[in-house]
């Protein structure tokens, strides 16, 4: 009896087993497709290909021209490589993932078009944001003109102190309009986008500036510990929330 209730034991444990593994197979989901479509910033045409099957489809734009079928792809990382070697042409696609970018070369050696034949063609498809890309011929949004980094002034509103911020050479002046002296000397200018930052710190004094050249505003901080160049210990805040309208003169600012 002790050996048959072993049996119908083991029976019952391989039986539960049997079923928590039907279970776990039923809850697994299929892999989905993943696809990375590179748009051609300046409107030559696209290419999409699958990152599980490596299905493609390509299309110039210039040429009317469509073909697709199934390449192969590697992935390392961040990187994604395509590449397919056809009959007629052959296409390399590089994306970077992580980045969002990708550029894709193709050359075909004879390209049919309409009413004509076209002969040996290569064409490099750049695109600089994947994120917006599209399988259409619409030519992408340019990107938008860079920030001039021209001299930089933040002025005070109610008697006209300001700081002159020069972004190439990182040299700067501030004149302090309540007693008529001024400071000069070098610091550290950093910039990102529209963003631009200085700094300099000494025995002396320290000054510091935030401000966004695309908005036009901006704020700085100036204090100095110790007399130098005829200047007293002070401390201004300059918050400027119109660039436009500074000038290098005191007074209040109109």
């Amino acid at each position: 009896m002790r050996r048959l209730g072993l049996i119908f034991l083991f029976l019952a444990i391989m039986t539960g087993v049997s079923v928590q593994a039907q279970k776990q197979t039923v809850g697994i989901k299929p892999r989905q497709p993943q696809k990375i479509t590179i748009q051609d910033d300046k409107n030559k045409g696209y290419m999409v290909f699958d990152l599980v099957t490596g299905a493609y489809q390509c299309y110039l734009c210039e040429y009317q021209y469509a073909f697709s079928g199934t390449g192969s792809v590697k992935l390392n990382g961040c990187q994604a490589t395509f590449s397919v070697v056809e009959k007629g042409y052959t296409m390399t696609a590089y994306a970077n993932i992580c980045e969002q970018t990708a550029q894709c070369f193709i050359e075909i050696r004879m390209l049919p078009a309409p009413g004509s034949e076209i002969g040996q063609v290569q064409e490099i498809l750049s695109d600089s944001n994947l994120r917006d890309s599209v399988a259409t011929c619409i030519t992408k949004e340019p990107p938008p003109p860079p920030v001039e980094w021209g001299d930089v002034i933040l002025q005070n509103d109610v008697d006209g102190s300001f700081l002159l911020i020069s972004p190439s050479t990182g040299a700067f002046k501030f004149v302090h309009c309540e007693d008529g002296n001024s400071l000069s000397g070098v610091g550290k200018v950093t910039r990102e986008g529209s963003w631009l930052s200085f700094e300099v710190f000494t025995a002396e004094y320290r000054v510091l500036s935030s401000v966004n050249l695309s908005e036009k505003f901006g704020k700085a901080d100036i204090e100095v510990f110790a007399p130098i160049d005829g200047m007293k210990p002070m401390q201004e805040s300059i918050s400027d929330n119109n660039l436009s309208d500074n000038v290098m003169s005191c007074g209040p600012k109109k």
